[in-house]
């Protein structure tokens, strides 16, 4: 089983802004929104991913940027399911099909 700081986790629910409850999103998790920040505290990836999947039931700047390098680079996606999906809906907003199509025309051009 891999592990991932919780880090990523806090920051990841600090960049989403005030939309969804922070307190609720750690806790699924396993940690405690008051207590200090610490670098060794270490979660499941599964759960971290899943953490992310409830993230993008609303979709922001930080989707946004997170998934962008899978679009191009598809090879480079991860294998977790978790994570595919989660490519796949931030992928289905049309403003990025907007992009993606403008992009194929210049490049046919």
């Amino acid at each position: 089983m891999s592990y991932v700081t919780s880090l990523f986790a806090r920051k990841m629910v600090a960049a989403a802004g005030d939309g969804p409850d922070a307190a609720a999103l750690l806790a699924s998790i396993g940690i405690d929104a008051d207590a200090p920040w610490d670098p060794k505290a270490m979660i499941p990836a599964g759960a971290y991913y899943t953490m992310l999947e409830r993230l993008g039931e609303s979709y922001s700047a930080v989707d946004l940027l997170l998934s962008s390098p899978f679009h191009w680079l598809p090879d480079a996606m991860p294998d977790d399911p978790s994570v595919q999906a989660w490519i796949r809906r931030c992928s289905d907003r049309p403003a990025l099909k907007a992009v993606v199509e403008r992009e194929r025309l210049a490049l046919s051009a």
